[in-house]
């Protein structure tokens, strides 16, 4: 069956003497729920609202660390669900980020999936790092460009107080990614962006702008 299935139905028995029909029954026809967590190597809630420890919810252990923000805890906000992290308020200078505590072994080093949630708070910077091994440039931010791997191709972006859902698909084996905004795939696949493979290293996310995430 099929959700277009949906609808109103009602059953005929009938012999060679006559036909009885049922009353109307209303049929509804929904999509099993979505399995996105299984299998994923980090998976930052940012739920803790203290301190500096950010929790992997993954299952396997690759938790963070947060690094030069204010230790207030403003730094805590609410997210697009649950938690969420402010980052580099215009107060607080441009150099927050996490990192994780150590280094995260990869099951596949060739492709990823880059999924979050992103607002733009008032503000200015340049680039801000979305996630990134501790190896090079990998998925930022370019404003007035677009979102994806540096150097990012148009597309749509952060916007001020209102949360936008980002994933970014990567193919490391032919160098291309391609960009889903709120769930639409942003233009085509962007070549040119080769990456080394990145190894058991330690992973960033954030620096620079004044963002949540």
């Amino acid at each position: 069956a099929q959700i277009s299935d949906s609808g109103a139905y009602s059953v005929t028995v009938s012999n060679i003497l006559s036909s009885v029909q049922s009353s109307v029954a209303q049929v509804l026809i929904t999509d099993p729920p979505v399995d996105i967590t299984t299998g994923l190597v980090m998976h930052f809630k940012f739920d803790e609202m203290s301190g500096f420890a950010a929790a992997d919810s993954s299952g396997r252990g690759n938790n963070g660390t947060l690094n030069f923000t204010t230790g207030d805890g403003s730094e805590w906000v609410a997210g697009r669900l649950g938690g969420a992290l402010f980052m580099n308020p215009v107060e607080g200078g441009n150099d927050d980020y996490v990192v994780t505590d150590n280094v995260v072994a990869l099951d596949n080093q060739d492709r990823f999936t880059f999924a979050f949630w992103a607002k733009l708070a008032p503000g200015w910077g340049v680039n801000p790092r979305i996630i990134t091994p501790m190896t090079g440039h990998w998925v930022l931010w370019q404003p007035n460009t677009g979102v994806g791997f540096y150097v990012p191709t148009a597309s749509p972006q952060p916007l001020v107080d209102i949360w936008r859902h980002f994933a970014v698909v990567y193919d490391r084996v032919v160098g291309t990614y391609q960009l889903f905004v709120d769930g639409v795939r942003s233009g085509v696949e962007v070549p040119g962006r080769s990456r080394s493979a990145p190894g058991d290293s330690q992973w960033v996310i954030g620096h620079s702008e004044a963002l949540h995430i």
